[in-house]
């Protein structure tokens, strides 16, 4: 692959599909106004706004109540896998080196975006980044996103679609024979959805994919700047930063 093509398609990502809740914005560096965070990555070199992004002043103290969508918009980082979903990778060593991956990985919720800023493994995707001349990707991705309250309703499609977390005789499901003998990697085997009915979560939609499915991730409120991210991969806690 071409440099500058592979370069393009770094920076360019979002160019793909457009906001549907609207185009972000944000001040560059220099602090100008009125640029979208593509238009900054199209322009600057991924390695510098990686660091300047993890070198950004944090916050000790986060809104509880996230009812409203401006509520969740901030920068997020990835703390652990909490437990597994229905389909987890069973590569060998694959989901060690990504989970290594994933401590270095920072989320942004902007407004119809998540921009993702994380190092790059050239072991985990070799012909993508063969050519590759950066060590960190920078992905902006569009989805629309609501709020809603982790119902009932809610709950029973979630566990449909991931697995019932307890059996009929009331005794919880044991999670450990989904991750394929990386129990170690996974930080809590007894985390349940349904220990957080009554929260507020965040639903990503993608309108663009071809699956009969558009929900493609939930975020719950946990409370102290915690989110759990569920998807079909995993159940993975985040810290809130900023």
């Amino acid at each position: 692959m071409k440099k500058k093509y592979l370069y393009g398609l770094v920076c360019l990502i979002c160019v793909f599909v457009t906001a549907a809740c609207g185009e972000a914005r944000l001040e560059d560096s220099s602090g100008s106004a009125e640029e979208t965070t593509a238009e900054v990555a199209e322009r600057e070199n991924p390695d510098e706004i990686y660091y300047r992004k993890i070198e950004e002043e944090t916050r000790a103290d986060f809104p509880e109540d996230l009812s409203e969508m401006e509520d969740w918009y901030g920068d997020y980082q990835f703390v652990e896998y909490t437990r597994p979903h229905s389909y987890p990778p069973s590569t060998p060593d694959y989901l060690q080196r990504k989970l290594d991956q994933m401590k270095g990985t920072i989320k942004r919720i902007e407004p119809g975006m998540l921009i993702t800023y994380f190092p790059v493994d050239r072991v985990l995707e070799p012909v993508f980044y063969e050519d590759y001349e950066y060590d960190h990707y920078i992905s902006v991705r569009s989805f629309t996103m609501h709020v809603e309250v982790l119902d009932e309703e809610l709950l029973k499609t979630l566990l449909m679609r991931w697995g019932r977390e307890y059996h009929l005789d009331g005794s919880p499901v044991d999670f450990s024979n989904k991750a394929h003998g990386d129990d170690d990697l996974f930080a809590d085997m007894d985390f349940r959805i349904s220990d957080y009915v009554g929260h507020q979560i965040l639903v990503f939609t993608d309108e663009d994919t071809t699956s009969t499915i558009k929900e493609c991730d939930y975020w719950i409120n946990a409370g102290d700047g915690v989110v759990y991210s569920l998807t079909n991969h995993s159940v993975s806690k985040w810290q809130r930063l900023r």
